[in-house]
């Protein structure tokens, strides 16, 4: 039969053509490997021979074949390859340096044996390289012994330490295990390498510790002493040694009750087996004080606490003893005159040498709120504010522990958490021999003294900044009067589309800025004398809100809430909205990156007597509650009993003054009520302000006069400041008015006197340097009681508007003047005058 009997035409195609090729070069074909697949049988591995056959002619008349299933060799084959491969993935995949070595040369390394010493393989067989060369000098005479044994064949230990060294120079301490194989007809070394440097340098820190743990042990003021379930003691300190008198060799493996007394022997043995049982004893976690035995029989008092631990399944105790017989006779002594001490207003607390509290007296009780089973066994610390640095304490500490008196003042932390300052003398207690045994600490609660040291000081620096905002009030407002004057006059010269008129626009802007800021500092420093009526603060807060709404950013909601039925104050309108305006321009920086909400509450509050004093010393009474809130970036809390203090700003140079919330707290005290501020870090902050309520109807506000129209009407001025003169001058001139200016109030009088119906209306200065405003207004009133009169200022405390009215002054305004706003006053002065004329 043929090929094509046997196998598919696919197979049996290729076998056809290796038969023609044979036949045509007359060369046989020997052991080809194919894969075949034979007719109704599985695919199976076979070498194939075909040999030509040739008569004595030498012709090829046919050909031999011969084929052998290879199948299951070569699947093994292929199953080692597979093997191989994963061992080699393997290999490479671990955290350990892996190695074949064959004599001198490396068969192969793993990629962990490059990274660990920084050698390739190719590097590691060049000419002239050893292996030698990976060991440190210290370890060579090792490995040298080690390849001297193998040698001799002697059988080596598997695994073994050495320090070798990195391509760099630099020293691993290495873990080696290794094992020696047939390879190539020799013994070939393989290895596997672990870096156990960070392990050595742990091992040696242990050991360290562990030699610096017994060292502290040993040299430990207190017995220290150690003893298995059994209570045999296991390791005796050298204070345990002279606190009992027993030496390490006499009381090593005998019993712990050997230094207790025999009343206290049942009650620790019951106690120990407790412990071993379930883990729990009454003396467990406790400091236990009773006496102690020694070796001569004699009683001590001590102080002692016992810890358990477990190892290998068994308890063991550690115990820790106190000699206190100097405590005690301190004790003892302070007792004859402990009445003294707990009747005393003054907090006492004693201590013992580590600080650890022994006594406290029923005033600490009352001034921290912990009781004194609270506070004996702890530590002052639990008083501590988080205030002072670590560096105050170790002061105090150092100047007392080398028998000093330490004199300072703390801020503490009462239980409830509040914060109080207390004067403290600390000092140490000597016994005769001069030895600091005790340390006593005598405090006096100073908290309402530092209160009103605070408050007084506030009010200095306010006094201070009014005393100098004052002294240059006058001539500033003279300076802003000019500015504004001459502005306005180059505005009414100017066409109203020109660049020059928008630009002296906002010169005259400015300049009423400025004028605002005088303002505020005249009202900071108390020289503003505005007057107080009733008003009600609802309408004023409503008006106020309209304002808001039309200058915040729409990022910001306003939310407001209205709760106070009766809300009528004695105030001026133009400070609450001033306090108002102040709260929400502050809220809405805080809120300008994220936005966020601006409440505006105002309700009714009625403080007794103890609430009051909780506002900051407010009398008893009825009171309205103004509120404005923000959901800003907050006020942090080393900084927030600064914020009224004048000039103190966290806002960007150009962005505040530092005088809002200042001129705030002076208003705020002007009318009797008081302001309190409440803030978190990231959530935001509120302002509470309280004014005390009245039970009066409120005031209805004037309307303001309209427009000022032009006149004929002669005007008599004065001002000592010539600038302002000549623009008033100039101003109502243009108006049609006949008017003289003059800068002295005497000329001003003499000029009256010869013609006192000359004039139709007459403004003046209150500040002038021969003859005041108020002086002058009164000879000229008394000439003509009829004569309206205009008396400005800029601060003034010779005279108040109340008081200009009923002398018979006119109207009083405030500097620096704007002459748009004097030409309405002067037109309804001058319009009323006639209208009465008419009338008569």
């Amino acid at each position: 039969k043929t090929d094509f009997d046997f196998f598919t035409e696919e197979l049996a195609r290729p076998a056809f053509e290796d038969e023609q090729k044979i036949i045509a070069t007359g060369e046989p074909l020997i052991g080809k490997i194919e894969k075949i697949t034979p007719l109704g049988k599985k695919p199976q591995w076979v070498s194939a021979t075909k040999v030509p056959i040739r008569n004595q002619k030498g012709d090829i008349t046919g050909l031999v074949g011969i084929s052998r299933d290879i199948t299951n060799q070569m699947l093994l084959e292929e199953a080692l390859k597979q093997s191989e491969a994963m061992y080699r993935s393997l290999i490479e995949q671990s955290n350990d340096a892996i190695y074949l070595l064959f004599g001198k040369n490396f068969e192969m390394i793993n990629k962990r044996f490059t990274e660990m010493f920084g050698y390739t393989l190719e590097e590691t067989n060049a000419p002239g390289f050893n292996f030698m060369q990976l060991v440190a000098p210290s370890s060579r005479p090792l490995i040298e012994d080690r390849v001297r044994r193998m040698k001799a064949g002697e059988k080596l230990e598997p695994v073994y330490e050495f320090t070798a060294i990195s391509k760099t120079g630099k020293q691993i301490e290495c873990e080696v295990g290794v094992s020696y194989i047939q390879y190539k007809g020799d013994t070939a070394t393989q290895g596997i390498i672990r870096n156990i440097s960070e392990r050595k340098r742990a091992e040696k820190a242990l050991e360290e510790s562990e030699m610096k743990f017994r060292s502290t042990i040993e040299s430990a003021p207190n017995a220290i002493i150690l003893s298995d379930e059994k209570s045999h003691i296991l390791s005796w300190n050298t204070a345990a040694k002279n606190m009992f008198q027993y030496k390490k060799k006499e009381i090593l493996n005998r019993s712990f009750l050997l230094l207790i007394p025999e009343r206290y022997k049942k009650r620790f043995k019951k106690s120990f087996q407790e412990i071993k049982k379930t883990g729990r004893g009454n003396f467990i976690g406790k400091t236990i004080v009773m006496e102690g035995l020694r070796k001569d029989g004699v009683e001590i008092p001590i102080e002692f606490s016992i810890a358990t631990w477990k190892a290998d399944g068994k308890t063991f105790f550690s115990t820790i003893i106190r000699d206190i017989s100097e405590r005690k006779e301190a004790q003892a002594q302070l007792s004859q005159q402990s009445w003294v001490i707990e009747q005393a207003s003054e907090s006492i607390m004693i201590t013992d040498t580590d600080g650890n509290i022994e006594y406290v007296n029923p005033a600490f009780e009352k001034v921290t709120g912990y009781t004194s089973w609270e506070t004996i066994g702890e530590k002052p610390r639990i008083l501590k504010s988080g205030v002072h640095n670590q560096q105050f304490y170790e002061v105090l500490w150092r100047t007392i522990t080398s028998g000093n008196v330490w004199h300072d003042v703390f801020t503490n932390r009462r239980k409830d958490g509040t914060l109080y300052y207390e004067d403290a003398i600390i000092f140490p207690i000597k016994n005769p021999d001069g030895k600091i045994i005790n340390f006593a600490a005598v405090k006096r609660d100073i908290t309402q003294e530092r209160i009103l040291e605070d408050q007084f000081r506030q009010a200095q620096k306010m006094e201070a900044i009014g005393t100098l905002a004052g002294g240059i009030a006058h001539d500033f407002n003279n300076i802003l009067g000019a500015i504004i004057g001459y502005t306005e006059l180059a505005l009414d010269d100017s066409d109203e589309n020109s660049i020059i008129y928008q630009n002296m626009e906002n010169v005259l802007n400015a300049s009423i800025r400025a004028k605002d800021l005088v303002k505020q500092i005249l009202t900071f420093s108390r020289l503003d004398k505005l007057e107080r009526k009733p008003i009600q603060l609802s309408s004023v807060v409503k008006e106020t809100i309209k304002l808001l709404r039309a200058s915040l950013p729409t990022t910001i909601e306003i939310i407001s809430l209205i709760r106070a039925k009766s809300s009528v104050i004695l105030a001026d309108p133009v400070q609450i909205q001033q306090i108002i305006l102040n709260f929400s321009t502050n809220a809405a920086h805080a809120m300008r990156e994220h936005g966020g909400q601006l409440r505006i509450f105002l309700d009714e509050i009625d403080l007794d007597k103890q609430a009051g004093l909780k506002h900051q010393g407010l009398a008893a009474g009825h009171y309205v509650d103004l509120a404005v809130s923000d959901t800003g970036q907050g006020i942090e809390k080393s900084i927030i009993n600064r914020i009224f203090d004048p000039f103190f700003t966290t806002k960007e140079v150009g962005e505040g003054t530092g005088m809002g919330l200042s001129v705030i707290h002076g208003i705020v005290q002007r009318l009797e009520g008081k302001i309190t501020v409440e803030s978190n870090v990231g959530k935001g902050t509120t302002f509470h302000v309280l004014f005390p309520r009245v039970e009066k109807e409120a005031v209805k506000e004037r309307e303001k006069a309209g427009p000022s129209k032009r006149g004929d009407e002669s005007i008599l001025y004065i001002d000592d400041e010539e600038a302002l003169v000549r623009i008033a001058e100039k101003k109502f001139t243009d108006l049609g008015y006949h008017i003289i200016g003059k800068t002295s109030s005497t000329e001003a009088l003499e000029l009256f006197k010869k013609d006192p119906d000359r004039f139709d209306l007459i403004i003046t200065d209150q500040t002038l340097p021969e003859m005041t405003g108020k002086e002058l207004s009164k000879q000229i009133l008394q000439m003509r009681p009829d004569m309206p009169i205009i008396l400005c200022t800029g601060y003034s405390n010779a005279i108040t508007k109340t008081e200009a009215e009923s002398m018979g002054i006119r109207e009083f305004m405030l500097k620096p003047l704007s002459l748009r706003d004097m030409q309405k006053v002067v037109r309804c002065i001058l319009d009323e005058k006639k209208a009465k004329l008419n009338k008569s």
